[in-house]
């Protein structure tokens, strides 16, 4: 029993790609699109905002450059929402090697973030955000691969002393492969179970 549930837990952490933190984004190819995926919720913040001021309706990425980001709006057109300005503790300096502003083609966002690589003001959050409160957002890239965005795999993380953000890069087809394989490993392992009780349930010969 506790070999088997041991098993379970393990392939739990074999197949999900992300990591533990406050908020996650999931990347990766779907089809023939791109698709980010964030859900969690902030419950701390680095100290007290820096600054604050208006921000556009950014729902995308630039991978590299003094001005990377990932970003995401409630927002659309040219709209700006009020924010906050922090500086995190632990930051990427970029997601790859473009330095084009990628906006999704489609997008949905519960709250307004942005964060980005520089060495100050990291990360950009709604005003009106309150803290603990479920956040939920997806984009959607057409017609595009991780490769001709210019984003790079890997796990990326804005962080301090008691919270993150952490955005994963996974490419589809490896996820898959990964469910696959843990999947396996479960059927394999009910069987040789069944085989167990079939063997002890065996009568004695005489």
């Amino acid at each position: 029993m506790w070999k088997k549930l041991a098993f379970c837990l393990c392939l739990a952490s074999a197949i999900s790609p992300v990591s533990q933190a406050a908020i996650t984004i999931h990347m990766a190819e779907v089809g023939s699109n791109v698709v980010a995926t964030l859900s969690g919720a902030i419950n701390s913040l680095p100290s007290a905002p820096t600054s604050s001021g208006g921000l556009g309706a950014v729902s995308g990425v630039r991978p590299s450059g003094d001005t990377m980001l990932f970003g995401l709006s409630k927002l659309s057109g040219i709209q700006t929402v009020q924010v906050h300005y922090y500086t995190a503790t632990t930051y990427p300096s970029n997601l790859g090697t473009s330095t084009s502003l990628l906006q999704a083609n489609t997008s949905t966002a519960s709250t307004t973030m942005m964060f980005r690589n520089l060495s100050t003001n990291n990360i950009m959050i709604d005003q009106s955000y309150a803290l603990g409160t479920a956040v939920t957002g997806t984009l959607t890239w057409n017609n595009k691969t991780l490769s001709s965005m210019g984003v790079a795999t890997g796990s990326y993380v804005w962080g301090w002393s008691s919270d993150s953000i952490t955005l994963n890069v996974v490419p589809e087809p490896s996820y898959l492969s990964l469910v696959a394989l843990g999947l396996g490993g479960l059927i394999a392992w009910n069987r040789r179970c069944k085989g167990n009780l079939v063997e002890h349930a065996a009568p004695s010969p005489v």
